[in-house]
């Protein structure tokens, strides 16, 4: 499995004509260049070593930082896409101050479009930046952000989308517990987590996308986030979740080598392949401490 994603990921067929990366690959429903993925996909060929791929895909980010400033999608900058670049970029200081300045007011993007959409508020998500901030020297205010964000989303078991709501987007919930992960902060909040994300799988290996409201789908990269998490927490008490977790991705992976965004999707999706990638290579091997930085 990891053979044939890791070649889906690696071909060129995976950039638009600027640069990036494609949110998905459907020759019926065409994915958009994004700046996440683009990230996302440069930390991981950083891991595997590939670094002529990190260095194309880097100057394509530091490109896009020069005239938009921030990293985002609809003309709308996002804190956490573009804290994602920063070990990436050769200066990435001046980056880190706007960012900083911006969860520091308890701002997520440049522009509300959606008052309450979990990727537009301060909310839990954004611990995921501490680890960012952290590999350039930033790990103090990383932290602060951390213990922030726990006071006002962790209800003790799950993480909800910001602290005026009362539901659990799993996405953001795994990506609060991956920067707690890669930080090394608050183990007993990262395993009640893990714990509760347990609770949430289904039998065939799939979770929902959304806890506390009305579900739309079990899509491929909670699936994987929620496989990683388990392996790095405490491989052996969620031996059971990775398996079946790891047999349902790879029920979604495509001919192609990609994984399918959820079950009877054509979208084959760039950001939960590399999810995946990670997920079944740190199944079979767990990351050393080092690598851990290279948490997508």
């Amino acid at each position: 499995m990891e053979k044939t994603l890791l070649s889906w990921l690696s071909s060129d067929q995976r950039r638009s004509g600027d640069g990036r990366v494609l949110s998905w690959s459907n020759d019926e429903h065409p994915g958009y260049p994004y700046d996440e993925a683009t990230a996302l996909l440069a930390a991981l060929f950083a891991w595997q070593g590939d670094l002529d791929r990190v260095d194309s895909l880097a100057l394509t980010l530091s490109q896009r930082l020069e005239t938009e400033a921030w990293l985002g999608r609809d003309g709308i900058g996002y804190v956490f896409d573009s804290a994602l670049a920063l070990p990436l970029l050769e200066d990435p200081q001046p980056l880190a101050d706007r960012i900083e300045d911006s969860l520091s007011q308890r701002r997520a993007c440049s522009r509300i479009t959606r008052p309450g959409w979990w990727s537009q508020s301060y909310g839990a998500h954004l611990i995921k930046c501490g680890l960012w901030l952290s590999r350039i020297d930033r790990r103090d205010f990383a932290e602060q952000l951390a213990d922030d964000l726990i006071e006002r989303c962790f209800d003790g078991c799950r993480f909800v989308v910001h602290e005026a709501s009362e539901d659990t987007y799993l996405h953001s919930h795994c990506y609060a517990l991956e920067g707690l992960v890669g930080l090394r902060l608050r183990p007993e909040v990262v395993l009640a987590g893990a714990c509760w994300l347990a609770q949430q799988q289904h039998e065939d290996g799939s979770l929902a996308d959304w806890s506390g409201r009305a579900s739309r789908c079990r899509p491929a990269d909670v699936c994987a986030q929620a496989m990683r998490l388990w392996g790095l927490v405490d491989p052996e008490r969620f031996a059971p979740n990775i398996e079946r977790a790891r047999h349902n991705l790879c029920s979604l992976q495509s001919p192609s080598g990609g994984i399918r965004y959820h079950r009877g999707s054509d979208d084959i999706n760039s950001w939960a392949s590399m999810f995946a990638f990670q997920a079944v290579c740190w199944a079979k091997s767990p990351p050393a401490e080092e690598e851990l930085q290279w948490l997508l």
